[in-house]
């Protein structure tokens, strides 16, 4: 059992650190808002990874909590079990994923789950996983299970809303990423998620306080800049779609959406009579 403290530095933790990797992928999903069809980015997930360089760690503190981890028990039955042997699994099943072998992963990460059945991280983990095998009611219920052992977990409050999110469950989907901002005010990908389903709502005003805020926080956050951009195109906002297009294009001079999206800014602009 977790005790929950209020954070200082780093928490202390008996067992090996198991810290949050982001993945460099980029899902691009079709919002038809307003008068005209629009691109609005997400973020990837949050990616579960292990350093086995490094130990007596745990992960990065969440804003407003902490945790305190116990080792695992020793059953005389069953054999012996320690925070290596979970570990481990976690180190190969998480080469495995790299390698996009999700088979082999997701059958290592299912029996670091039988040697740490209270290790949120672990259900975190095997949630990725099922996720990107597309188990998705295998997923939601590793996720869940995560969040029932440590409800204060925002990466996976994050995570889950992402999976509602992409079957257009919004409802669910809202209900996590704010859950991910009320532990994590500045988790900028919340942020951007719950503006992308705003905007997929047609609720575009609240999605563009989302972007700017997730942009305010992450001024190189590339994905809530380009929805950014494209719900003030939604609004028929051109001069502050293109700004915002040339921003993105600043970041990344090759990404060929905002490219396009700066040259539909700026067609309106000049049949308005206007210039960026």
């Amino acid at each position: 059992m977790k005790n929950k403290k209020q954070p200082t530095a780093k928490p202390a933790c008996p067992k090996p650190d198991r810290s949050a990797l982001k993945l460099a992928l980029v899902a691009v999903v079709v919002a038809l808002t307003g008068w005209a069809a629009v691109f609005f980015l997400r973020p990837p997930p949050t990616r579960p990874n292990v350093n086995p360089a490094q130990t007596g760690g745990t992960n990065p503190p969440l804003t407003g909590s902490s945790r305190n981890f116990s080792t695992n028990a020793t059953d005389e039955m069953t054999g012996a079990t320690t925070p290596e042997e979970s570990t481990s699994l976690i180190i190969r099943a998480t080469e495995l994923l790299n390698q996009n072998k999700l088979t082999e992963a997701i059958e290592l990460y299912e029996q670091a789950r039988k040697l740490a059945p209270e290790d949120e991280e672990t259900h975190f983990n095997l949630a990725f996983a099922y996720a990107r095998a597309r188990r998705v009611s295998e997923a939601i219920k590793e996720y869940n299970e995560a969040l029932r052992l440590f409800p204060e977990y925002a990466e996976a409050h994050n995570n889950l809303g992402n999976i509602y999110l992409n079957h257009r469950d919004h409802e669910a989907a809202m209900k996590h990423f704010s859950a991910a901002l009320k532990i994590a005010p500045d988790n900028a990908s919340a942020l951007n998620n719950l503006g992308r389903s705003l905007a997929e709502q047609g609720r575009t005003q609240e999605a563009i306080a989302n972007f700017g805020e997730a942009t305010r926080l992450q001024p190189a956050h590339l994905e809530a800049r380009f929805n950014l951009a494209n719900a003030f195109l939604v609004l028929g906002k051109a001069e502050e779609a293109a700004l915002e297009f040339d921003n993105v294009l600043r970041l990344d001079p090759n990404f060929a959406p905002a490219v396009k999206g700066l040259a539909k800014a700026r067609q309106r602009l000049a049949v308005g009579g206007r210039k960026p």
